[in-house]
């Protein structure tokens, strides 16, 4: 049987011809993978430029005090949260500030140590009572009343008239 060489020289031209195609579509491919590399880094590089810009003026904007203490705050939110749940000092103070508010007397100077509350209390006279009947009217209430939240302990001394302050002792229930 004869040899037909029409169709080795038709399929190797048609192998150059798929060889040619491929070869220029890996080169635009290469082509248009170069241009958008170098578009994607050229807004990598924007992008830096903006963040450095903005970590620069954080950092200026730290100095300031105020700021400053924000950011330790917002660090530490989770402690000062936790801290504030396990605490009482607020509710005690609440009490205090109802019981001055209750009696119209003066509280200063709240310290908690332990379980014992110290205040200095002052005493003025007004259109409504005395200074030593608002004291009367405490010290014979405070301990008797089921809403306090502490024991008064003895008062033992007082200095004044119309204006009367004295040193008190909470001892909390």
């Amino acid at each position: 049987m004869p040899v037909d060489s029409s169709f080795f020289k038709n399929k190797k031209n048609k192998g150059l011809y798929f060889g040619l195609w491929f070869l220029v579509l890996v080169c635009v491919l290469t082509w248009a993978l170069f241009f958008y590399n170098s578009t994607i880094e050229k807004q990598n590089d924007h992008i830096l430029s903006q963040i450095q810009q903005t970590e620069t003026s954080i950092k200026n904007e730290r100095k300031d005090k105020n700021i400053a203490a924000y950011h330790v705050y917002n660090l530490n939110k989770e402690v000062f949260d936790n801290l504030s749940d396990k605490s009482q000092v607020s509710k005690f103070v609440e009490h205090a500030l109802r019981t001055m508010v209750r009696y119209d007397l003066v509280f200063e100077n709240f310290s908690l140590s332990g379980d014992e509350i110290t205040l200095n209390v002052s005493a003025e006279s007004n259109d409504k009572w005395l200074a030593y009947s608002k004291i009367i009217k405490f010290l014979n209430e405070y301990n008797k009343s089921e809403t306090s939240l502490f024991t008064l302990e003895q008062v033992e001394n007082f200095t004044g008239q119309d204006n009367i302050k004295f040193p008190i002792r909470f001892t909390i229930k």
